[in-house]
């Protein structure tokens, strides 16, 4: 499956969902402190993940690779989620886009 590796305070994580998917790093920052979270979604199983979520630091090391990955690390978190076809993530993402187009006064 495709994913990535994200190295983190020489901790090593795999993450990545099928191909009915997505997957995510995401860095939020308040106050002066700053997380790192990595997660995704997996529609065909109806599967939400985070694999991690940690504070970082102004320029702190993390390497990230996307490549091909047999497995993924165990999630701190499994939530439940829709079950999703390939036609509903389709229909899904055209609302959604058609909504924005809207309000840019575009359509």
């Amino acid at each position: 499956m495709k994913g990535f590796k994200l190295k983190i305070n020489d901790k090593l994580i795999s993450a990545g969902v099928g191909e009915n998917g997505v997957f995510s790093v995401f860095i939020n920052c308040l106050n002066n402190e700053c997380h790192i979270t990595v997660f995704g979604t997996d529609h065909t199983e109806g599967k939400k993940y985070v694999w991690e979520n940690v504070q970082i630091e102004f320029g702190q090391l993390i390497e990230f690779e996307f490549t091909d990955i047999d497995s993924v690390s165990v999630p701190v978190k499994v939530y439940e989620t829709k079950v999703m076809s390939v036609d509903d993530i389709k229909l899904e993402s055209y609302r959604k886009i058609k909504i924005f187009l809207k309000q840019e006064g575009i359509l």
